[in-house]
């Protein structure tokens, strides 16, 4: 419904203030992100000055590192009695997992103690 007049130019102006106040606030935070920003790469630079260096990015773990789905792991869990039976459990279960076998049958092989001597 169109507006007439006073009470249009008043909805206006009160729109208008508003709007204002929320560039204002917008300015503000604008501002205030601006002088972080200043002030973290003044840290970072005088960090470099010193002497910092970063460290390298993250590889990628090689496979026998990541971990394995949480019913292989509880099933090593359960066999390995030290570490190198562990490793011993996983480097089988990574064996069995190349060759497409489900992680439950793995799991279940593990348990079955099916896992060559060595």
């Amino acid at each position: 419904m169109p507006l007439t007049g006073t009470k249009q130019i008043a909805q206006l102006e009160a729109e208008n203030a508003r709007l204002r106040e929320q560039i204002a606030a917008r300015d503000a935070d604008v501002a205030r992100l601006l002088g972080l920003h200043e002030r973290l790469i003044a840290q970072i630079v005088g960090m470099k000055r010193e002497g910092f260096i970063p460290p390298p990015e993250p590889v990628e773990l090689p496979p026998e590192m990541q971990p394995l789905d949480p019913l292989i792991e509880d099933a090593i869990a359960q066999r390995a009695f030290d570490r190198p039976s562990k490793d011993h459990l996983r480097h089988y279960a990574l064996e069995l997992l190349r060759g497409k076998n489900e992680p439950k049958d793995v799991a279940a092989s593990i348990l079955d103690g099916a896992a060559p001597d060595w």
